[in-house]
């Protein structure tokens, strides 16, 4: 009874219903389609009452629109950007920064596109507002000029650091500098391109890296300490003594993690202190032994290093900064020791010596006999070596005419003559001797040398020590005599003694007449061939006899007479005698006054 009478009852009015629901949805799909046709019919009109950077545009189609605002906004999107910074004054052309009024994009802002936004059909008719333009910016020309301006205005910090020249550490501390905020110019540069005017660069400290604690602590830590005392590299067991003047040039300091840490120049410090590498060298040198202030002193031998220039680099700061008493660094090298040594230069003995002799010459020979005298004068002799005598090429005299090449040979010869003398008596080998060709008593009795373009002397050294020949001049001038002296330093090893034979096979000096204006007398000399024995002793015991022969021609006796007196104006004068000389002078001893001729 009850779900029966239920059902009847509630039959109609869901039918009721259903008529209400389909009324309500056909009232909202007509008015969404009104709202729709009104969105539309508004889409196609500004919002009355806009208006662009003051230019109206209410009322009017997007295409009437855009077209006002090129015509109003062209001259004002053309005109240049001014900003100014600490009285400069920067012009910007917009087009050369990438700026442009987007028209269509500042229509499409301003309302005129379609849309269902209910706030957007409400503006049409409530009324529009003042809008600003659009800006399209191409990026890549904005980037450049703010590329351009920061070039003008940007100023780098002054980062801090220490130099070092001439054994001194001086700081420089850190300095701000300046640097253009790029994206407030940019917004900057955006603003005046649609407002105009003129606004001041935004510019900001540019802070820097190194800060003036990080140049305290260097110069404390590394600095300082680095220049106080010398560094001791150790190369193949020689010390170099590296001042902090010599290397200091090397050193620079570079930031890192905001401090400052020492970087060494491997090159620089090598160039540096090469002054200091007597002992090491790029290539190994022989000892030497040179006269010194008339003295043989050994100017020492100096190895040859090929240094690891990177190691030599990377560890030289750490040892520089240590305190003095530890500051002896091993250098990694690739060695080479001298052929000659400081040790073989003693064993030689050069300390004293062991023989001398002296010879006289006269003025015109002063160029010719100090020639000779440096291309001897130093020479050292090793023993069992050989040391040739050979006359300066400049003494042949080929080019000086007859009479001055006679003069440079004997020249030569007076030099010659005087080494030979010495080492005689030193008691040295004599491997190759040619005698004067004629006697001058400058020289002792066979003990004598011819040295010219076609003659050579040539001695040894027979003894376990060396010979330094050491060959000192004294100028001849005018009304006296000049003077060459030879001396042989050496440790003595022979004692010698000599003796000399008669003159043998003489012949007499040929007088000759001379009637001629410039005739000048002379004396001659006998021929003969005489021979000296030398005997070489050691420890008392004879080591060697030899016999030298030497064998010399006549010079003629020179007689002047006028010509009133010659043949057919009465007898001819009579010769003079001719002269029987007696010894010479031992060596050492001579006392001639002038040159031998070449005979």
């Amino acid at each position: 009874m009850i779900t029966r009478s239920t059902g009847e009852v509630t039959a109609p009015e869901s039918r009721g219903g259903r008529l209400v629901a389909v009324m309500l949805l056909a009232l909202l799909l007509l008015a969404g389609v009104a709202y729709v046709l009104l969105a539309w019919f508004t889409s196609g009109k500004i919002p009355h009452g806009t208006s662009v950077e003051g230019v109206g545009i209410g009322g009017l189609t997007p295409t009437a629109a855009e077209q006002r605002l090129r015509d109003q906004l062209a001259g004002r999107s053309n005109r240049e950007l001014v900003m100014t910074w600490q009285g400069h004054v920067f012009r910007v052309d917009p087009g050369a920064a990438g700026l442009a009024i987007d028209y269509a994009a500042t229509v499409r802002e301003a309302g005129g596109r379609f849309s269902l936004d209910p706030a957007r059909v409400w503006h049409y008719f409530a009324g529009g507002d003042e809008l600003p333009a659009q800006v399209s910016i191409v990026e890549s020309s904005m980037t450049a000029q703010l590329a351009r301006i920061a070039a003008l205005v940007d100023r780098k910090p002054l980062e801090g650091t220490i130099t070092f020249a001439h054994g001194r550490a001086r700081p420089v501390y850190s300095r701000a500098g300046l640097a253009l905020d790029r994206g407030a110019t940019r917004e900057l540069l955006v603003r005046e391109f649609r407002e105009g005017g003129r606004a001041r660069l935004p510019v900001v400290p540019d802070q820097p890296y190194v800060t003036a604690d990080a140049v305290h602590r260097a110069m404390r830590d590394f600095a300082r300490p680095a220049m106080q005392a010398p560094v001791v590299l150790v190369v193949g067991g020689q010390a170099i003594i590296a001042t902090p003047e010599e290397y200091s040039g090397a050193l620079t300091m570079v930031p890192s993690r905001h401090q400052l840490r020492p970087v060494v120049d491997g090159e620089q410090l090598l160039e540096g202190i090469r002054p200091a590498m007597t002992t090491v060298g790029d290539r190994p040198r022989d000892a030497r032994i040179r006269l010194v202030d008339g003295s043989p002193r050994i100017i020492p031998e100096r190895i040859g290093a090929t240094f690891d220039v990177a190691d030599l680099a990377a560890r030289f700061a750490a040892y520089a900064a240590k305190p003095p008493g530890e500051r002896r660094m091993p250098v990694k090298a690739v060695v080479q020791q001298p052929a000659f040594t400081n040790a073989d230069a003693r064993a030689l003995g050069v300390t004293d010596v062991v023989a001398q002799a002296t010879a006289g010459f006269g003025e015109g020979a002063n160029d010719a006999v100090a020639a000779m005298a440096q291309s001897l004068s130093g020479r050292l002799v090793r023993p069992r070596g050989v040391l040739p005598v050979h006359a300066p090429g400049a003494d042949n005299g080929a080019d000086n005419g007859a009479d001055n090449g006679a003069v440079n040979e004997g020249a030569t010869s007076v030099v010659a003559s005087t080494l030979y003398s010495a080492a005689f008596a030193a008691g040295l080998g004599v491997v190759e001797r040619t005698p004067l060709p004629t006697y001058h008593p400058a020289f002792a009795l066979g003990i004598d040398a011819r040295v010219d373009a076609d003659h050579t002397l040539r001695l040894r050294d027979n003894t376990p020590y060396g010979v330094l020949v050491d060959v000192g001049v004294r100028a001849a001038r005018p009304g006296h005599p000049g003077a060459v002296t030879v001396r042989l330093w050496s440790t003595r090893h022979w004692d010698v003694t000599t003796s000399t034979g008669p003159r043998r096979g003489v012949t007499g000096s040929p007088v000759r007449y001379d009637a001629t204006a410039g005739c000048r007398p002379a004396t001659g000399t006998d021929g003969f061939t005489v021979t000296v024995t030398r005997v070489l002793r050691h420890d008392g015991e004879i080591a060697d006899r030899g016999a030298f022969t030497s064998t010399y021609r006549a010079t003629p006796t020179v007689v002047c007479h006028s010509a009133s007196t010659g043949s057919g104006s009465g007898p001819a004068p009579a010769p003079a005698p001719t002269p029987t000389p007696g010894p010479g002078p031992g060596p050492g001893n001579g006392h001639g006054h002038g040159p031998p001729g070449p005979g």
